[in-house]
Formats: structure tokens, sequence, C-alpha cells
């Protein structure tokens, strides 16, 4: 199945493309609108980049409620891209309250799942 009959991952795909400007050009808001149709299909990682568009306001009005609410969505769905991503929203207090304890929570549950940056952060924050 293609991305154009529903296919969730090659969906995902095309909208890292956008997003990375590779085969095409760069279009961020082409991005986001593959990104959702990824995401309604449970498209791999289309919930954590979704929430990166959010968070970085890219082709988007930057929104930390916005990017933490799809990142928690990412969560769900085991990402952990977005694991990391909610560690560092705690980490900032963007879009939800800042907290060191809920950071290295996330951190670690992102680190567990092989996300080695969450390893790095859970190290720094030890040191502190």
């Amino acid at each position: 199945m293609s991305a154009a009959q529903g296919n969730g991952y090659g969906r995902c795909n095309i909208g890292e493309m956008y997003v990375k400007g590779q085969v095409v050009e760069q279009n961020y808001e082409e991005a986001m609108k593959w990104f959702r149709l990824a995401a309604e299909k449970d498209g791999n990682d289309a919930a954590y980049w979704i929430g990166w568009l959010y968070e970085e306001g890219k082709g988007v009005l930057a929104d930390p409620d916005e990017a933490a609410k799809w990142y928690r969505i990412a969560e769900g769905r085991k990402d952990p891209n977005g694991l990391l991503s909610i560690g560092e929203m705690y980490e900032k207090g963007l879009g939800v309250p800042g907290s060191i304890s809920n950071a290295e929570k996330w951190y670690r549950k992102a680190c567990r799942a092989g996300e080695k940056d969450a390893c790095e952060r859970l190290k720094r924050l030890a040191g502190k």
C-alpha cells in the first residue's frame, strides 16, 4: 500500500522528506499535512514530528502546549523521540510545568527505549 493509498509509514516518510528538503523542496506546511495524515493511520513517528514542528514553530505558530500534546501521543506509540522530547519539555518548562524529576523520568524511559541522547541527559542531570 502506498502513501497515497493511506499507508501511515509512507506518509510519515514523505513528511520527513519535506522537513529535510530531500528529493523535494523543504516545506514545513506540506510536511505537517503529511504528518497529520500519517498520524491518523498510526504512522510510526508522525506524532513526534508534529510535536517538533509546533515546538520549533516550523510551518505553524510555535505552541509549546500543542507540542507537548503531540509528544505525549508519540509516547503512547512508544516512540523514543517522543519520550526524549517530553523530558526536554519538562526540563525547560515548555508546555508543561518545569520539573527536573519529571524530566528524569521521561529521559529514563527514552534511554530504556534506546534513545542515546536521553541516556546522556540523565548523566548530565545526575551531575548537577
